[in-house]
């Protein structure tokens, strides 16, 4: 999700990965592709079953990182 390689998260999905796992941070694959402005990810990520309202251990959302850092398409996607 962080590198935008949507090929490669398809295929992941695809292949039963959780889209919801957490790394040590709380952090998810939707928190990566909303806080890099990676769209198409975001978008995959959703349709995988992404949880929009997770909070990281520092209690960001993915619509938090997505709005911070001025991606405007991301917080559309996530918003609706």
């Amino acid at each position: 999700a962080v590198a935008g390689n949507s090929e490669k998260l398809k295929l992941l999905i695809e292949n039963g990965t959780n889209a919801n796992l957490k790394d040590s941070k709380g952090l998810r694959p939707l928190h990566y592709a909303a806080w890099q402005g990676r769209t198409e990810s975001v978008f995959i990520l959703l349709r995988a079953g992404a949880h929009v309202n997770e909070q990281s251990f520092d209690g960001d959302t993915s619509l938090h990182l997505a709005s911070q850092y001025g991606h405007h398409e991301i917080v559309q996607l996530l918003l609706f």
